[in-house]
């Protein structure tokens, strides 16, 4: 299975924080959440197993819900709707604004600011969408393999959004690989049976 901590060596000249929610979701055996780092700090939370181009790309009441209660058993404190702040570690998790419905998940962190220790808070499709416009070819294929063998994302809204930049054409080059990576994935345990959070 692709490391993708092993991917990204910077992870060791990070502050703590990277460390601390990585271990508290990987001890817990945790699959609705998972971390990344590359090219920002940034928690996933499993969506769906299936997509319609035409599905609105926020973080559900459920998703919303579960996030919440997951982080305040972590020590974190919500400071907003939006944020959780950890004291001990000076560290925010954040869900970024959504500003306009139906907006490309490339673009959801265009209008965000933060800290070296901070982590957003994404769906699995904005941290696609995030992963294929920041990092060369070579860096993003083997996360969003990652990806989609454990949170699925929508491959059909991220290429109706694509633009004719260099980084979303490489995408669409290899997103008929990753269409087969993962309906793999969500034909065996643990994706089949994984429900949506509600």
């Amino acid at each position: 299975m692709f490391n993708f901590f092993k991917k990204q060596p910077q992870i060791d000249k990070l502050c703590p924080s990277v460390h601390f929610l990585h271990d508290a979701i990987k001890n817990e055996n945790n699959i609705y959440f998972r971390t990344y780092t590359a090219p920002i700090n940034m928690i996933s939370v499993f969506d769906d197993t299936r997509f319609d181009r035409s599905d609105i790309d926020n973080l559900s009441p459920g998703m919303y819900r579960h996030t919440g209660k997951f982080l305040k058993n972590l020590g974190f404190e919500q400071d907003s709707g939006r944020i959780f702040r950890h004291s001990k570690f000076d560290m925010r998790c954040e869900i970024p604004k959504s500003r306009v419905q139906g907006s490309s998940p490339f673009h959801v962190l265009d209008y965000t600011t933060k800290r070296e220790q901070d982590f957003y808070i994404l769906t699995p499709t904005q941290i696609a969408g995030v992963i294929i416009s920041k990092l060369p070819h070579a860096d993003a294929v083997p996360l969003l393999i990652d990806l989609v063998e454990h949170h699925p994302i929508n491959l059909f809204k991220l290429k109706d959004h694509t633009d004719n930049s260099k980084n979303h054409q490489d995408f669409l080059d290899v997103i008929a690989h990753l269409k087969y990576k993962q309906r793999e994935a969500t034909s065996k345990p643990p994706l089949r049976q994984l429900k949506t959070l509600k």
